[in-house]
């Protein structure tokens, strides 16, 4: 059966930390991350597309603006109470895995309630944390 895909991508930057690693990545460092969301439908809709852009757009867009210029650190974390004005909290360690994760559970929140979706289902998040590491998140 053929499908038809296409994916938005979006690019942020902000510092993490992996509290309870053994190595660098244990201190706040930054990235230019990026975040691809690929969206299918076996048909198009009315007007030829799978979905608009600007919906996939307008519904993460709101999430990234969280991360971008942010630190993102888990839950417990010490560094918590000493820069409470820039942070994101993960539930579990800020790794790409985990944001991948956070991203598929929000779009795919976000896109059960918007009409413009309709016929259209959520393939794969795809986080980079470097332009040569990335981490993909699909519910198979």
């Amino acid at each position: 059966m053929a499908e038809y895909r296409v994916t938005k991508r979006f690019e942020f930057d902000a510092a993490h930390r992996l509290l309870g690693y053994d190595g660098p990545c244990s201190r706040v460092h930054g990235h230019r991350y990026a975040v691809e969301v690929t969206v299918g439908a076996e048909a198009l809709n009315k007007m030829a597309m799978v979905v608009d852009f600007l919906r996939i757009k307008s519904l993460l867009q709101p999430l990234l603006n969280e991360w971008d210029h942010h630190i993102l650190l888990c839950a417990g974390d010490p560094l918590i109470p000493v820069m409470s004005e820039m942070l994101f909290v993960f539930a579990d360690v800020p790794t790409a895995e985990a944001m991948a994760r956070h991203v598929w559970g929000y779009m795919k929140t976000s896109m059960s309630c918007q009409a413009g979706f309709m016929g259209a289902r959520l393939l794969n998040v795809r986080v980079y944390e470097t332009p040569d590491c990335w981490a993909d998140y699909c519910d198979v």
